[in-house]
């Protein structure tokens, strides 16, 4: 039997997706070698990608013959994804009521980053 207080996260459950759904909501448009600076392996980034097109987080759109360019970015969807995660990490970073100890962001420093 399914648990109901367990939330199915779909591709956010993939290394680095948070990370990835927050550097193209400030930088969109942008290219798999653009992307290698938050990520890992090729075969394991392009999984990644795959598996949150499929969840309809982001678009992709091919330059050239073969397909030699792939540029990324988030659909609505995926935008309203990174708000909310913009707003957890604006959670994270508030100061514990008792201890008065900053909280680390998901993400957050990846996501100013451009390439």
């Amino acid at each position: 039997m399914r648990n109901p207080k367990y939330v199915r996260l779909g591709s956010l459950n993939e290394p680095k997706a948070v990370s990835i759904i927050l550097f193209l909501s400030n930088n969109p448009g942008s290219t798999l070698i653009d992307l290698k600076g938050i990520s890992f392996t090729d075969t394991r980034t392009n999984r990644v990608l795959d598996n949150m097109t499929a969840d309809g987080l982001l678009s992709v759109s091919y330059q050239g013959k073969p397909r030699t360019k792939a540029t990324y970015q988030l659909t609505a969807k995926g935008y309203r994804v990174a708000a909310k995660l913009n707003e957890i990490g604006g959670i994270m970073q508030e100061k514990h009521a008792e201890g008065g100890l900053e909280g680390r962001s998901i993400g957050h420093e990846m996501a100013q980053t451009t390439p």
